[in-house]
């Protein structure tokens, strides 16, 4: 054999191609990514946390006068909080009414046993195995009515919603009539009852406002704090009971106070001598508000600082009646996210910087007191949810999981 002609020929041309395709992949890597939807649910398994979630990959091919073009992916995947464990992962590659895999995925909500998505068609998945037990073609007496058109993004769907008092997806069929699928057993059926007007309504935005997440004042019936700047301040030594509105971005450098709940005409003392930049009590979206009967519920300066941000859900409360603060680190609207836990009585617990812009995941849960987020970060310049942040409530002590 002619080892010389084998290596000019052979050899050396292999060793040019796998080099221009080493550098081409390393290359367009650097344009791909890997991001997780904020429509993602929790729930238990052998008492560990797992994360369901919908995971986008973008493979970019080809870069032109700085645009990148790519093909999206779509895949479900669960994974166990506590030991970073993928437990499984599916690809979302069903076809359309044109028979084409195109669009978007959301996930719908789940029941005990499986999780409901979309992606072209319903997707009914076992949660513990990860396999598909039902799509379209599984519900055979209204197959022929299901919406099955392509979405631009998980916000953009009217056609499937889910119910989540009768634990049940909603179906806004072709033929102008509501079905349901029953969650359990998957049966269907047609839904006679009345539903709010807007009950198809779109998603209106991505995530969560940063101003919706938070409540300006806590109200226990014993004393009351909120967190005021020296407007806010003056504003009140000048007349107690009458409050000047402001807009919520006119009040920045704010101070944590406190004064009794039966007398609002106290003076307001400093709690704490920090500042936090747009802050407020970060609210618990399992808990809704209630006010306590007690002075401040007529008083109007209370209603008006009430009125600023989240009135629906209260603060979430640490195991000592304590709340963490959400805050910014600078006054940017892209400046990362803050959490600072204050005692009862004001002393700073632990501080913990997400990085995050915004909190578009939040789960508190309760039995092993920890608290998953997730959110884009100020340099990913898009809605990218790369990592999840798992912070312990008592201690601060936290730490990342990937997103892959």
């Amino acid at each position: 054999m002619n080892f010389k002609l084998l290596f000019r020929f052979f050899i050396i041309p292999v060793a040019v191609m796998g080099g221009i395709y080493y550098i081409a992949h390393h290359f367009f890597q650097g344009y791909s990514y890997t991001k997780a939807q904020a429509d993602a649910v929790f729930y238990k398994h052998n008492g560990h946390t797992v994360m369901a979630t919908i995971i986008n990959h973008f493979g970019a091919y080809s870069v032109v006068k700085s645009t990148v073009y790519g093909t999206d992916s779509y895949y479900a995947e669960a994974m166990d909080m506590h030991t970073a464990k993928k437990l499984w992962k599916i690809k979302l590659d069903a076809k359309g009414k044109d028979g084409k895999t195109f669009g978007s995925a959301l996930m719908l909500g789940q029941s005990d046993k499986y999780l409901f998505m979309y992606c072209n068609q319903v997707y009914v998945v076992d949660k513990l195995t990860g396999d598909i037990v039902a799509q379209n073609d599984y519900f055979k007496d209204i197959e022929a009515i299901l919406p099955n058109e392509a979405i631009l993004d998980y916000t953009d769907h009217s056609k499937y919603k889910w119910h989540d008092s009768t634990k049940s997806l909603m179906i806004n069929g072709l033929d102008g009539q509501v079905y349901n699928i029953n969650s359990s057993t998957l049966k269907t059926g047609v839904y006679t009852a009345k539903l709010p007007d807007d009950f198809f309504k779109l998603t209106d935005k991505i995530g969560k406002d940063y101003n919706e997440q938070i409540s300006s004042v806590y109200d226990d019936g014993t004393s009351c704090i909120t967190l005021l700047d020296n407007k806010d301040t003056a504003n009140l030594a000048h007349n107690p009971d009458a409050f000047l509105w402001r807009p919520t971005n006119q009040s920045v450098r704010r101070v944590l106070y406190t004064c009794p709940s039966n007398n609002p005409s106290a003076q307001w003392t400093k709690l704490n001598p920090g500042v936090f930049i747009s802050g407020g009590f970060l609210t618990d979206p399992a808990k809704l508000f209630v006010q306590p009967d007690d002075s401040l519920k007529n008083n109007k300066a209370y209603r008006d600082l009430l009125a600023r941000n989240n009135q629906i859900n209260s603060p979430m409360l640490l195991g000592n009646n304590g709340y963490i603060i959400m805050h910014k680190q600078t006054t940017e609207l892209s400046a990362p996210v803050i959490l600072t836990a204050v005692s009862p009585k004001g002393k700073t617990l632990w501080k913990v910087n997400t990085t995050y812009s915004d909190l578009s995941i939040m789960f508190n849960d309760k039995q092993s007191n920890e608290l998953y987020l997730c959110g884009p970060k100020p340099t990913d310049g898009d809605e990218g949810l790369r990592e999840i942040l798992i912070i312990n409530l008592s201690s601060g002590a936290n730490n990342r999981i990937v997103i892959d």
